[in-house]
């Protein structure tokens, strides 16, 4: 298991230079940036916008995604699920993908803040200003997704500020979800329990790791 105590003094650039794979930045028609990897082919990729380019956070946190995918486990960077025959396309798309996208944030800024204690927190810190200007009665309204993007802000306030906001009912279940596992800490066991945490709050469904020999990767196999 990784020990991201010993990661304190690095920056990213000293994570980069850990990587064994090669870093591509790809241009997309999608709105929002995203990053995955190919453990079969050993390469990570960064997905822009088109015409865009990364800011410094997000360089920092493609880097802590790449560098936890290659030393802890690929499902850090890709998501990557097979579902049970019958389960509804939007079932996956409304609810289990937004889980299985957003957890792994958690154990990645988690590692940008060990890295670069000033620029992560303060990050994080301009996200919970952000949420706060969003919904200034507290009260988060939209999507799952939505949901638990704010619930993660929460929860980073508290472990990596120790800045608390009052909430309640399902968003104070995920925020708890988050914080019961330590993002310092990662491994595909904690990964895999804080998917199933978050799911439990919201859906029937739950995922395990499983072994995909055609895609010669771990992938997530709902059930």
């Amino acid at each position: 298991m990784i020990d991201l105590v010993k990661t304190t003094s690095r920056s990213t650039a000293d994570l980069e230079g850990e990587l064994s794979w090669p870093l591509e930045e790809v241009e997309t028609k999608e709105s929002l940036w995203s990053v995955s990897c190919d453990p079969a082919g050993k390469r990570h990729y960064f997905f822009l916008p088109e015409n865009k380019e990364l800011s410094e956070i997000q360089r920092k946190r493609g880097i802590a995604h790449a560098w936890l995918a290659e030393k802890v486990h690929p499902l850090f960077s890709a998501v990557v699920a097979l579902c049970p025959d019958g389960l509804p396309e939007k079932v996956f798309t409304k609810t289990l993908w937004p889980v299985l996208s957003v957890s792994r944030v958690w154990f990645v800024d988690a590692l940008v803040v060990k890295s670069t204690p000033e620029p992560g927190r303060n990050d994080a810190r301009a996200r919970l200003g952000f949420l706060d200007k969003a919904f200034p009665s507290g009260k988060v309204e939209g999507s799952l997704s939505d949901y638990l993007e704010a619930a993660l802000i929460l929860a980073e306030g508290r472990a990596f500020c120790g800045t608390r906001r009052p909430c309640s009912g399902k968003m104070a279940e995920m925020v708890e979800a988050f914080v019961r596992v330590d993002p310092f800490d990662p491994s595909i066991g904690a990964l895999e329990k804080l998917d199933n945490e978050l799911l439990a709050v919201w859906s029937p469904y739950r995922v395990a790791v499983a072994r995909n020999d055609e895609l010669d990767m771990d992938i997530w196999k709902v059930c």
